[in-house]
């Protein structure tokens, strides 16, 4: 799950997260990770996913899991660049299609922040954002281990997380220890425009989290307007996809970097 987040409630409130499975390389098993729904037959996660199979829509208790809410995957295009320099944060998304379109009265595509300037380091420091995902609920610095047992939440979560410029990002530190984690984050991306940092002294992600978005809640909402209701209707803004994180999973005070939508309009 997301480490430090709470069940999501109502429990429709994200009909467009998707649940990413595909099957590891070594045969082993499948392999989770988060997405969003940005057509009605596309899903956008995380290029470091394993090749994607089958996707869920309309899933808030893995345990039961509504009849019919999984969609056969028959193509994934990852970014053309991605992988192809020193830097695995860098162009890290990916598209899968689905072979049927998902019906509107499931779930209906989140709308993607196509504005460069937002967030933006100089105005937005400090942002409230949330993210989703059904990853581990052990973090490494719960376990003493950089990697813990994967044991999942049964339950979407959701948590606040902040938006804060790169020079805060590079010199995010646990407190506990004085650890500066994110010492080595601007040498971590040779374009820096592709992707904006988040971080939180609460909340983390851990594995499955990966490919997972980061929003703004409410961003189109006109709370003048008596018919809107803030529980239910979205109306939210797909900013980024979960990249990763270095050092301990599901460490709080660790950077997440994410993959700016914004930055790649044109690919998508």
């Amino acid at each position: 799950r997301i480490v430090g987040g709470q069940d999501i409630e109502p429990t429709n409130r994200y009909p467009w997260f998707a649940r990413v499975i595909g099957n590891k390389p070594d045969g082993s098993g499948l392999d989770a990770c988060g997405g969003s729904l940005i057509a009605p037959d596309l899903v956008l996660t995380a290029a470091h996913c394993t090749e994607p199979t089958i996707i869920y829509l309309g899933v808030y208790d893995l345990d039961n899991k509504p009849d019919n809410s999984g969609y056969d995957v028959i193509a994934n295009v990852r970014h053309p660049l991605y992988g192809t320099g020193n830097y695995s944060i860098d162009y890290n998304i990916m598209i899968s299609q689905l072979a049927i379109p998902v019906p509107s009265i499931i779930a209906q595509p989140i709308r993607l922040n196509f504005d460069p300037n937002y967030p933006n380091d100089n105005t937005d420091a400090g942002l409230d954002l949330t993210m989703l995902g059904f990853g581990s609920i052990i973090g490494g610095p719960e376990t003493g281990l950089p990697n813990p047992p994967n044991q999942e939440s049964s339950l979407l979560q959701s948590a606040t997380t902040n938006y804060v410029p790169l020079s805060t990002c590079a010199m995010s530190k646990d407190p506990n220890t004085g650890v500066v984690y994110g010492v080595d984050y601007p040498q971590r991306t040779s374009v820096k425009e592709n992707w904006f940092c988040t971080v939180d002294d609460v909340t983390a992600t851990c594995f499955g989290d990966g490919g997972g978005p980061i929003i703004k809640e409410h961003y189109f909402s006109n709370f003048n307007n008596n018919n809107y209701n803030q529980d239910t209707d979205t109306n939210d803004l797909l900013l980024g996809v979960i990249s990763g994180a270095s050092g301990y999973c599901g460490n709080q005070y660790l950077p997440l970097w994410n993959s700016r939508i914004s930055f790649h309009k044109e690919w998508i």
